[in-house]
């Protein structure tokens, strides 16, 4: 069994550590949105999807070590945070697509609660999740423009439902 991402504590005073998994939710239901039967695997699957995800990791990954925690590597699609540090873009994003197409080929689908509750109509949890980083980029100075497109687009599809 693998290690556990460390808990980011959570801005609001009084609030307890919380795991996150917000660069796979954020990325699925911005990335997919209502395709149907879509999952993550299918979206990193693609060249523009990895590159985008890639994006999107090294910008929350950058707010996680600002506020000062180092990523661990957990379980697919979580176990290539800490080698996301030492790749190259190219390599990075290859990384990803491969971890993509290795997952579809072996029926590894699934999506996050996130992008589910896209699919679904239901209301997410975008705020306390993805927005929670988003709080803490602008608290440590950190651009995340990336993921700020994608909470915006997870909240337009919110408004739409």
């Amino acid at each position: 069994m693998g290690a556990k991402m460390a808990p980011i504590k959570d801005p609001r005073p009084g609030s307890e550590p919380r795991n996150r998994k917000e660069i796979v939710a954020g990325f699925s239901a911005s990335t997919l949105g209502f395709r149907e039967g879509a999952a993550f695997a299918h979206g990193i699957a693609t060249r523009s999807g990895a590159e985008h995800y890639v994006t999107m990791a090294t910008e929350l990954l950058a707010v996680y070590r600002a506020m000062g925690f180092e990523p661990q590597d957990f379980f697919a699609p979580f176990s290539q945070f800490r080698a996301l540090a030492g790749a190259t873009f190219a390599e990075a994003v290859d990384n990803a697509y491969n971890l993509g197409t290795t997952m579809v080929a072996n029926g590894i689908i699934g999506r996050p609660s996130l992008h589910e509750d896209i699919v679904r109509g239901r209301p997410t949890e975008v705020d306390d999740g993805l927005g929670m980083y988003l709080d803490a980029a602008d608290r440590h100075h950190v651009p995340v423009p990336t993921a700020r497109g994608a909470y915006r687009v997870i909240k337009t599809l919110e408004a739409l439902q």
